[in-house]
């Protein structure tokens, strides 16, 4: 039986204090794509399962998401 390997991308993350303790997580080339934590590692764990999902659902509405692209630029 063949085992595919599930592709992986980098995305970055700005994790942010909150004012109540915790982090809260955002991703800039994912538009919506937040989430939080009690810590950073939990912050961190919860918004790559955020990026998860929002990839998995970006996939099946590809059309919507075409009108623009996401490419790394050095300086």
């Amino acid at each position: 039986m063949k085992r595919f390997k599930k592709e992986t991308n980098s995305y970055a993350v700005v994790f942010t204090p909150a004012e109540e303790g915790g982090y809260t997580a955002t991703v800039p080339a994912l538009p919506g794509c937040i989430s939080e934590g009690d810590s950073f590692e939990e912050a961190k764990k919860n918004i790559t399962e955020a990026i998860e999902l929002y990839t998995e659902v970006a996939e099946t509405f590809q059309p919507a998401f075409a009108d623009f692209i996401i490419a790394p630029v050095t300086v």
